[in-house]
C-alpha cells in the first residue's frame, strides 16, 4: 500500500521530495484554467441576457384571432358605422355574433333606424353562421332557379329559424378557414349593409377573410 501511494504520489506530483514546488505550481495551474473557465462562462451567459433569442407568438395562421371577441367585434362594428357614413348610407344597424351565434355586438347609427332593423341585423348574422355562407350566397341557393318547393322551404327556415334571405350578412374566418364569427348589417340597401360588412372586415389587418369575397355595391364612393 505504500509502496502504491508513493507511486501515485510521484506520478501527480512528481517525486515526493519536490512535492512543494512541482505539486503546488500543478495546483496553481489548475486554479488558473478553473478561473478562466468560469470566466468564459460568465461571459457567455451575459451575453445571452443582452441578446434574447426572439420568439415569436403569433400563431401559425399569422395574426388572425381564434375567436370573435369583445375587442374585435367593438372594432369591426366601429368600422361598419364609418364606412356607412364615408359613403353616405342610410343609418344602419349592426350586429357582430360569434361562431355560436352569440351576439357580441350590436350597434346603431344616429338617425331614423326602423325599430325592425336591429332584428334583421342580427338575423343575418345569425344565418352566416348556421349556414356557414352569406346570407346572399344563403337566398340564392334556394331562389336560383325558382323552384316552389325551395322557395317554400326558404320561407319555413325564415320563419322558424329566424333566418334572413337578404344580402348584408357577412361570414368571417381566419387564414385557416375556421369560422370566427359573423356580421349583419340592415338599414341600407342591400348591397350597401353587405359592402359596409366586408369593408369592416377587409380594412382590419387581421388576415381574417370574408364570404362572400367580393362586393356587389355600385352606390360605394370608395
Amino acid at each position: 500500500m505504500k509502496l502504491l501511494t508513493v507511486c501515485f504520489n510521484s506520478f501527480l506530483f512528481g517525486s515526493a521530495s519536490g512535492f512543494t514546488q512541482r505539486g503546488s505550481g500543478r495546483l496553481q495551474s489548475l486554479e488558473r484554467v478553473t478561473r478562466r473557465s468560469t470566466s468564459a462562462l460568465r461571459q457567455s451567459y451575459l451575453e445571452n441576457l443582452s441578446s434574447p433569442t426572439t420568439v415569436n407568438i403569433h400563431r401559425q395562421y399569422g395574426s388572425a384571432p381564434a375567436s370573435m371577441n369583445l375587442e374585435l367585434a367593438d372594432k369591426l362594428a366601429d368600422r361598419v358605422i364609418e364606412t356607412a357614413k364615408r359613403n353616405g348610407f342610410a343609418p344602419i344597424v349592426v350586429s357582430v355574433l360569434d361562431s355560436n351565434a352569440n351576439q357580441i355586438v350590436q350597434k346603431r347609427m344616429d338617425g331614423p333606424v326602423h325599430a325592425a332593423f336591429p332584428e334583421f341585423s342580427r338575423a343575418k348574422a345569425f344565418t352566416c353562421v348556421t349556414m356557414k355562407t352569406s346570407s346572399r350566397e344563403f337566398r340564392d341557393k334556394y331562389t336560383a332557379d325558382g323552384d316552389p318547393a325551395k322557395m317554400l322551404q326558404l320561407t319555413s327556415m325564415m320563419s322558424i329559424a329566424d333566418m334572413a334571405a337578404f344580402p348584408g350578412g357577412v361570414l368571417v374566418k381566419n387564414m385557416s378557414g375556421d369560422v370566427v364569427g359573423a356580421i349583419g348589417v340592415s338599414g341600407a340597401a342591400g348591397d350597401e349593409d353587405e359592402y359596409c360588412a366586408l369593408r369592416s372586415v377587409w380594412d382590419s389587418g387581421l388576415g381574417l377573410t370574408t364570404q362572400p369575397t367580393e362586393h356587389s355595391c355600385a352606390t360605394a364612393k370608395e
